[in-house]
C-alpha cells in the first residue's frame, strides 16, 4: 500500500508549502521594516503582530499536519511488522486522527484465538479495501496496515 511515492508526494506538498509560507512572511517583514525605515508607526504596529500571527497559523495548520504524516511515514517503516489473519468484521465509516494520520479503524476476528483486534487502515488508502466478512492477511507496522491479502 505505501510506496516510495508517498514520500516524494509529502515531501514535495511541504516543500510547496514552505515556500508559500515564507513568500508570505517576507512580504510582511519587508511591509515591517519598510515601516520602520520610514517610521510609520502605525504601519509598523500592524506588521509586527500580523507576522507573529501569520508565522504561527502557518506553521501550525499548514505544516504541521504534513509533517506528522512525513514523521508517521518514516515511523511505519522503522516498526516491528507483524501477519495477522482474520475476518473484517467492520470498517468505521467515519475518519480519526491516529500517529499523524487520517484513518479508519478496522475490527477483525483473529483466526488465531477468536479474539476481535482494531488495526487502523489509513484514510488515503481505503479505496479497494475488502468489505465486511472477507478474510484477509494484514501486514501491520504496529496497529497500522501496511499491506493487505485477500
Amino acid at each position: 500500500m505505501y510506496s516510495q511515492q508517498d514520500y516524494l508526494d509529502i515531501n514535495r506538498k511541504i516543500r510547496k508549502k514552505e515556500a508559500i509560507l515564507g513568500a508570505v512572511l517576507l512580504v510582511i517583514l519587508a511591509g515591517y521594516i519598510a515601516a520602520l525605515i520610514m517610521r510609520v508607526r502605525w504601519l509598523a504596529m500592524l506588521c509586527g503582530p500580523l507576522l507573529f500571527v501569520a508565522g504561527c497559523f502557518g506553521i501550525i495548520f499548514a505544516l504541521w499536519p504534513d509533517l506528522r504524516y512525513r514523521s508517521f511515514l518514516r515511523d511505519l517503516d522503522s516498526r516491528l511488522t507483524q501477519k495477522i489473519s482474520g475476518t473484517v468484521l467492520s470498517v468505521s465509516k467515519e475518519a480519526e486522527l491516529q500517529d499523524g494520520a487520517m484513518v479508519f479503524p478496522v475490527h477483525i476476528r483473529l483466526d488465531k484465538d477468536q479474539d476481535d483486534h482494531i488495526v487502523y487502515l489509513n484514510a488515503s488508502k481505503a479505496e479497494g479495501f475488502p468489505p465486511a466478512g472477507t478474510k484477509v492477511i494484514l501486514q501491520c507496522g504496529g496497529r497500522h496496515i501496511r499491506n493487505i491479502q485477500i
